[in-house]
């Protein structure tokens, strides 16, 4: 399709008025959804990180605790290996 001069392109037979705010919709929305996702993709990176620089210090507190709770527990009448604990009888 070809137009005689700029003025029959942005008419468009009458049609530009809906044609042009189309593409200007699009263009808005388009742009809006990359603009949320930089955003929206900082944000998760930056709460990432800060998750990251939390968990060794949390992971260094709860080691301690969780190796003296192991070493404290009962083990007797424990099953292991499969292998039924013996009991003596009376």
């Amino acid at each position: 399709m070809q137009f005689d001069s700029l003025a029959a392109l942005m008419s468009m037979g009458g049609h530009g008025p809906y044609v042009w705010s189309a593409y200007g919709i699009f263009i808005l929305v388009l742009a809006g959804l990359i603009i949320w996702c930089l955003q929206r993709r900082a944000a998760i990176i930056q709460q990432l990180l800060q998750q990251a620089q939390l968990e060794p210090e949390a992971m260094a507190d709860t080691q301690p605790a969780q190796k003296q709770n192991h070493a404290s527990q009962p083990t007797e009448g424990v099953v292991q290996n499969g292998n039924q604990p013996n009991k003596e009888q009376p």
